[in-house]
């Protein structure tokens, strides 16, 4: 089978979209391939085990950050975050005595 005769099970095409019929060359959308081919690339020279060490280091450095962010009076962390994404915000229910956070100063705290 040739190369122009495979791409052509590559097309997405979602009729029943709420913007209209929503049609891609590829499955993940929008993205390019070069980023998907990437992260196969990084995956297979990494390993399975590689992975894992960079995954527990994203992982104990996200809970580093929720630790951080939980001792800054008039911050709250948002939900309880299992992964590498924390959300805060300003703690509504406790002012710090009229003043706002400056977010520079947040992330330079440490």
């Amino acid at each position: 089978m040739f190369f122009f005769q495979l791409r052509s099970f590559q097309y997405f095409v979602a009729a029943e979209w709420t913007g209209g019929i929503y049609a891609s060359p590829s499955m993940p959308g929008s993205r390019p391939g070069g980023l998907i081919a990437a992260t196969w690339a990084a995956l297979v020279r990494m390993g399975e085990a590689g992975y894992l060490d960079c995954a527990r280091a994203i992982m104990s450095t996200a809970k580093e950050i929720e630790a951080g962010i939980r001792t800054i009076p008039g911050l709250r962390v948002l939900g309880n975050p299992h992964m590498a994404v924390v959300a805060f915000a300003a703690d509504e229910a406790t002012p710090v005595r009229g003043t706002t956070i400056n977010i520079y100063k947040v992330s330079a705290r440490h």
